[in-house]
């Protein structure tokens, strides 16, 4: 996950600069296959990891809810992030989208690590603004998925509109259209 993923940068950026060191003056050597795997997994630390409660079902997830800015699509955000996953709410109103995010932060903390700039200084959850009749606007949000965690695992799509019908009980075609679109 994303607070994982920022640790582990941080132990090989550590791990890059003892080398470099080691190199300006004299040589960097590791240690021996054996001793480092008996540091790595000494009994006491696989202890400490069987007591660890199960992974959920979709921790390392990252998910895009489309249309996560209010509603239905929010309550699937929030379902999913307790489900474990991060989760991207895309949605038309830019400022829903945040509010979704803003609870699921708020839940769940920002995680720990190195925090990084720009959209990539978020945590369990990030709103960006799209809208799903605009290809290029989907495809601006999913650089974005890209920058913040790297990859997307599912999308749910949730993003749709209700057209009140007339007094008789009838909706337009041209807003049936757009409720299909």
């Amino acid at each position: 996950d994303k607070s994982e993923s920022r640790v582990t940068a941080e132990f090989y950026n550590c791990a890059v600069e003892v080398m470099r060191g080691a190199e300006a003056i004299d040589a960097y050597t590791a240690l021996p296959l054996q001793e480092a795997f008996d540091i790595e997994y000494w009994l006491l630390e696989e202890a400490k990891l069987q007591r660890m409660p199960p992974e959920q079902e979709l921790a390392r997830q990252i998910i895009a809810v489309v249309g996560g800015g209010s509603g239905i699509g929010r309550e699937a955000a929030l379902r999913l992030a307790r489900e474990g996953a991060h989760i991207v709410a895309i949605d038309r109103d830019e400022a829903g989208a945040h509010v979704t995010a803003k609870v699921i932060t708020d839940m769940y903390g920002m995680g720990i690590g190195v925090a990084g700039s720009g959209i990539s200084n978020c945590g369990p959850a990030v709103a960006l603004p799209a809208d799903i009749t605009d290809r290029a606007s989907i495809r601006a949000a999913l650089e974005q998925v890209a920058l913040a965690y790297g990859g997307l695992d599912a999308i749910a799509v949730t993003a749709g509109i209700f057209v009140a019908p007339d007094t008789a009980g009838r909706i337009p075609d041209e807003k049936w259209t757009q409720t299909f679109a």
